[in-house]
């Protein structure tokens, strides 16, 4: 098994947690740089030569004014946060923070 390299510093790491997931189809490790201490993620999937792991983070959600406005409506019409999240496919955290005024509470 390769020793990895940091990506920052060039510097070799070490291992900090290593998971199966079966999603991911293999195995992943977090390392951690000898150096300087920056966290990384590799993938091992069997039959493959271990390699960085970059992610696969959902892109940031966006609602417009417009959304954000209509969201408060029907929050307070009853909708329930998933309901909510369903029809703005987005997470309830997200309509929560939209709700309780944590986001967005320029917009009346």
């Amino acid at each position: 098994m390769p020793n990895f390299k940091c990506l920052k510093c060039n510097c070799y790491s070490k291992i900090k947690d290593s998971k199966i997931r079966a999603s991911l189809g293999g195995r992943l490790r977090y390392r951690e740089c000898l150096n300087c201490g920056d966290v990384f993620r590799t993938l091992q999937v069997p039959g493959e030569e271990e390699s960085f792991y970059a992610g696969m983070r959902r892109p940031s959600v966006r609602f417009t004014p417009k959304d954000i406005k209509q969201i408060r409506v029907l929050y307070a019409e009853g909708y329930s946060s998933g309901q909510l999240a369903m029809k703005y496919r987005c997470s309830t955290t997200s309509i929560f923070r939209v709700v309780k005024k944590k986001v967005h509470a320029e917009v009346a």
